[in-house]
This record gives structure tokens, C-alpha cells and sequence, in this order.
């Protein structure tokens, strides 16, 4: 029974995300989840079960009450994969939660934080001759410069693609293809 509490303490502290700013800024747990690691400092074993019911109740109440948010790594993951393009602060402060030492070692190459390759449903022309990126994901892309674009016709059933990087200064520079030269581009949605 003892082992069975510990787990679930470990999974519970692991993927908690609090939605409030103070505990991203912080990284301090919220009332609840503190409560259920005092717990584990009660010597006598019954004292530390009523401890442990009595906070796990606590914490269920916060998590009913939205007071507390459980993630996953996956979802987290998922969450950057999508909002490539925003700047969404509440994304990188989930991403601290989950750093680690493999983490780090990950963070010194070139990965889906610096550039990302979306497949090319279609596009249309706006403006002064700028294009309008659709992709098959659901995000829209606007080229923000003037330079030429050409995206090739569809051929063998291999569809065009859009290679975005991330620039100086929060901007984005793409290629078709990967090819070409690159043009300016911002995340419309």
C-alpha cells in the first residue's frame, strides 16, 4: 500500500501543470499537491493513509475545480508542434516542467522548436503579389515580404511542401521545398 501511495505521488507531482501565472513564475506546487507531499513525512502509518486521503481529496476538489491541470509529455509536445509560428508564453512554461538531463543534451541540435516542414494543401495570392500558405495541418502562413514565390504543380502524387525556420527577432523564413530562396513568412492561424 505504501509503494502503491508513493507512485502515485510521483506520477501526480510529475504531471502537474497549475494554471495560474504565479506557479509557472514560481515553480512552487499549488496548496494541494503540497499537502500530499507532507504526507509523506507522517511516521505512523495509519496517520499518513488519513494524510493521504484527506489530500488526495483536496487535490481531486482543485483538479474538478480547474484549480489544477494534468498533462502529458505527449501533449505537451503536441501543444509546441501546433503553436509553432505564436508566441504563446504558457507553452514555454510547460516545457520547463518536463526538461531533463536527455533534454538538454536534445536542445544543442536543430529540432521542431527551430524549423518545422508543413505539406502544402494549397495557396492563394493577397495583397501586392504575397501568398497565402494552406496547409494540410490546418495552419495558414502569409509570406510578409515582397520576393517572388513559385510553388510547382503537383507531380507523381508528391505534394509541395513549406520548410519554416525560425529568424532573428521572432520572424520566419521558409522555402518551398526546401529549395529556393527563402521569403518571409508569419502564422496567420
Amino acid at each position: 500500500m505504501h509503494i502503491k501511495i508513493k507512485s502515485f505521488q510521483a506520477i501526480v507531482c510529475a504531471a502537474i501543470f497549475c494554471s495560474s501565472p504565479a506557479f509557472a513564475q514560481s515553480n512552487q506546487p499549488p496548496e494541494s499537491v503540497s499537502a500530499l507531499i507532507a504526507c509523506k513525512l507522517i511516521a505512523d502509518s495509519a496517520e499518513r493513509l488519513e494524510c493521504y486521503d484527506t489530500a488526495v481529496g483536496k487535490f481531486e476538489l482543485a483538479q474538478t475545480d480547474g484549480e489544477i491541470l494534468t498533462i502529458t509529455r505527449e501533449e505537451v509536445q503536441k501543444a509546441k508542434k501546433e503553436s509553432f509560428g505564436f508566441s504563446l508564453p504558457t507553452i514555454s512554461n510547460l516545457g520547463k516542467l518536463f526538461d531533463s538531463d536527455e533534454d538538454a543534451a536534445q536542445k544543442s541540435q536543430p529540432d521542431d522548436k527551430v524549423k518545422q516542414t508543413f505539406t502544402i494543401e494549397r495557396v492563394d495570392e493577397f495583397g501586392r503579389k504575397k501568398t497565402r500558405f494552406y496547409f494540410t495541418n490546418g495552419q495558414v502562413w502569409d509570406q510578409t515580404d515582397s520576393t517572388s514565390v513559385h510553388v510547382p504543380k503537383v507531380k507523381s502524387g508528391k505534394p509541395n511542401t513549406l520548410v519554416i525556420k525560425k529568424a532573428a527577432m521572432g520572424s520566419f523564413l521558409a522555402r518551398v521545398n526546401g529549395n529556393g530562396r527563402s521569403i518571409r513568412v508569419k502564422r496567420n492561424r
